[in-house]
C-alpha cells in the first residue's frame, strides 16, 4: 500500500468554524504550528496475516497466528533547509505479533476451554520533531489468555476470560498523517489487564 499526502500551512490568518478571520499572525507562523510548512510526504504499508488451525482430534485444536508488517515514511518540508528537514529522514515501524491458542471442548461439548500465549515484537526508527535527535526503540513483550465457556442449555451459557494483553501505537500515533496529527515517536505501548464475565 503506498500513499502520497501533499500539505500547505503557510497561511498568517487565524479562522473561526465558520471561516472568519480572527487573527493575523506573523508571516512566518502556519495556522496549526509556530512556523509555516509545505510538505511531500510519501507512506509505504506492508502487512502479512498467517492463521493455521490444526484440528489435532475431535475435541482437541490448535491456532497458530502471525501479523507482520512493516510501515515507514520519508518526504520533504520545502519551507526548511535539507540539513534540517527532518522528513528527509526514513521513519519506520516493523512490528510482528505471534499466538499460539489451544482449545480444548469437555463434558460433550458443554464446556470450551482455552489458553493462548502471544508474543510482541516492534522496532520504531525516528526523528523526535522538537530535538531534531533520531530515536530508536525495540520493545518485546509476553502476553496471555484464558477463556471458558459452559452451555447449560443449547440457548443458556456462561462465559468468563482474562487477558493480558500490550496494544502498540499505530503507525499514525507514531509519525502522525502528514497533514494535522503530528508526529510522536516516543510513545509507550498500552498494557492492560482485562477480566470479562458474560451470561446469555
Amino acid at each position: 500500500n503506498f500513499n502520497n499526502v501533499l500539505f500547505t500551512d503557510s497561511t498568517a490568518n487565524v479562522y473561526s468554524w465558520s471561516g472568519q478571520i480572527l487573527a493575523v499572525t506573523p508571516q512566518q507562523r502556519g495556522e496549526l504550528g509556530n512556523r509555516s510548512s509545505i510538505t511531500d510526504r510519501d507512506f509505504f504499508n506492508i502487512v502479512n496475516r498467517l492463521n493455521l488451525t490444526w484440528n489435532v482430534s475431535d475435541k482437541d485444536e490448535l491456532l497458530l497466528s502471525n501479523l507482520i508488517a512493516n510501515q515507514n515514511t520519508i518526504g520533504r518540508d520545502f519551507t526548511r533547509e535539507i540539513g534540517r528537514d527532518f522528513l528527509t529522514k526514513n521513519q519506520y515501524i516493523t512490528k510482528d505479533i505471534l499466538g499460539l491458542q489451544y482449545q480444548r471442548k469437555s463434558f460433550k461439548g458443554k464446556l470450551t476451554t482455552a489458553v493462548a500465549g502471544k508474543f510482541y515484537f516492534y522496532e520504531v526508527r525516528g526523528i523526535e520533531r522538537f530535538s531534531r535527535q533520531e530515536v530508536l526503540e525495540v520493545n518485546r513483550r509476553l502476553g496471555y489468555y484464558a477463556s471458558a465457556k459452559y452451555y447449560f442449555t443449547d440457548r443458556f451459557f456462561v462465559r468468563s476470560s482474562f487477558e493480558s494483553a500490550l496494544r502498540i501505537p499505530t503507525f499514525i500515533q507514531f509519525f502522525g498523517n502528514g497533514s494535522r496529527l503530528l508526529s510522536n515517536v516516543q510513545l509507550d505501548p498500552e498494557t492492560s489487564n482485562n477480566l470479562n464475565l458474560g451470561v446469555s
